[in-house]
């Protein structure tokens, strides 16, 4: 809790000698570029010593989506619309600032309150975030199981990746909301090398029994989300006027 403020808070303590100090300060620097935006998990201070370096965060009571989904399977229509549009606008604001978060996943996705009626959804994690300046991003990094097929596969000169592999990230997470399994890996079986060649492939249905109470607007987003060409994926703002999640289909 805070000694000035009385607000209770997070702590995220990081030892220096295990953490790449380059990309602690990208981190850093990334939360004090995007700390006003209402879905962004809120920087409000640092404070070093010199074997740590202390993050004081938000606190999000709610935990992680990937804590909620192992308790509940799967999540109603109507809580899939409120969790994905408050991810879309947090990661529609990061490109906005110039920034790829390259690492969307339900453990990195935080919720304010235990109550799912009125949980908003914070991102946070900015461990991989990348300041984009309309070159090709080289690295491979962030989780298998939510990387686009582009970011995995090339290799080369020709290697390159932009920030519609964020989109292809919220379409998995998207994808799990709705069903309770991964799209890529539906028993939870795969190997590495397995889940990686059927993201390739971009190799996924909605033949589980599941999927028939499911509506064909939000099957529809997930198909233009998990698409393998990044220039027919969706952007942030084309998922934020999608059907599905404005209410008008």
């Amino acid at each position: 809790r805070c000694r000035c403020t009385g607000r209770a808070v997070a702590i995220k303590r990081i030892k220096r000698f295990l953490t790449d100090p380059k990309r602690l300060r990208a981190e850093i620097a990334v939360l004090r570029r995007v700390k006003q935006h209402p879905n962004i998990v809120e920087l409000i201070d640092v404070f070093e010593t010199t074997r740590e370096v202390h993050l004081v965060l938000e606190l999000c009571t709610g935990g992680e989506l990937f804590e909620r989904l192992a308790e509940k399977g799967a999540y109603s229509e109507a809580d899939c619309v409120r969790h994905v549009r408050d991810m879309a606008k947090a990661v529609e604001y990061l490109h906005e600032c110039g920034i790829v978060h390259r690492d969307l996943k339900p453990e990195n996705i935080l919720l304010s309150t235990p109550d799912d009626q009125e949980a908003v959804v914070k991102v946070a994690d900015f461990g991989l975030a990348k300041v984009f300046t309309g070159t090709s991003l080289k690295t491979k990094c962030g989780t298998w199981g939510y990387s686009a097929p582009e970011m995995i596969s090339g290799s080369g000169s020709t290697f390159g990746y932009d920030d519609k592999v964020d989109s292809w990230s919220l379409g998995t997470i998207l994808y799990i909301l709705l069903c309770g399994y991964h799209p890529f890996d539906p028993e939870g079986e795969r190997s590495d090398n397995e889940m990686i060649a059927s993201i390739k492939a971009c190799s996924f249905d909605f033949d589980d029994d599941g999927w028939t109470t499911i509506s064909d607007g939000a099957k529809d987003l997930v198909k233009h989300l998990l698409v393998l060409d990044p220039d027919d994926r969706f952007s942030m703002e084309q998922v934020l006027e999608h059907p599905w999640i404005t209410g008008s289909s």
